[in-house]
This record gives structure tokens, C-alpha cells and sequence, in this order.
């Protein structure tokens, strides 16, 4: 199994950045982690946002249009973004559970 080194910062979003050396381990802001599983927990968080974003966009477009097929659009779009929000959510759990 290959291991990845992580160093905290205190000015980061909370999440661990690549950093530090083998010769540093048991530092006190270092975390070892299996290589992958923060990465992917920061793309299922990163698209969860997106996939929030997009659907309050779309449904924000929905409600300013006057055209009836393009406000039918929008409202699917956004149902897609939101169907995407959940599946992402229930990722995110498998992610949690597994570890």
C-alpha cells in the first residue's frame, strides 16, 4: 500500500495539503494517509458543491425566463444537478463509512 505524507496548514481550508518529507515524519502537523483517499474525498466534496451550485443557478434561471419551454429546461437541469447532489452525498457516506 502506498502512503502519502500531509502536512496541515493552519491557513488552509482545513484540508491536508502534499507536503513534507519522509525524514519529517511524526511531526506534529503531519498526517499519513492511503495514497488516494483524501484526494477523493476532496473531489466528491469539490463536486457536491458544484453540482449545489449549478442547481440554485438553474433554478434561479428557471424562475427569470417568461418562456415556458426554456423555464421546462432550466427546471430539468437543475433536477439533473440535484439528482447528482444526492448521488454524490451518498458517496460521500460510502467514503465515511469505509474508513
Amino acid at each position: 500500500m502506498s502512503i502519502l505524507l500531509f502536512e496541515w496548514s493552519s491557513l488552509s481550508s482545513g484540508l491536508p495539503h502534499p507536503g513534507g518529507s519522509a525524514n519529517r515524519l511524526g511531526g506534529r502537523n503531519q498526517i499519513r494517509v492511503p495514497y488516494g483517499a483524501v484526494e477523493d474525498e476532496r473531489k466528491t466534496k469539490e463536486l457536491k458543491v458544484d453540482q449545489a451550485a449549478r442547481e440554485r443557478a438553474e433554478l434561479e434561471q428557471a424562475e427569470r425566463t417568461d418562456d415556458p419551454e426554456e423555464t421546462a429546461t432550466h427546471e430539468r437541469r437543475a433536477e439533473r444537478a440535484g439528482y447528482l447532489r444526492d448521488k454524490l452525498e451518498e458517496r460521500a457516506r460510502t467514503e465515511r463509512e469505509e474508513d
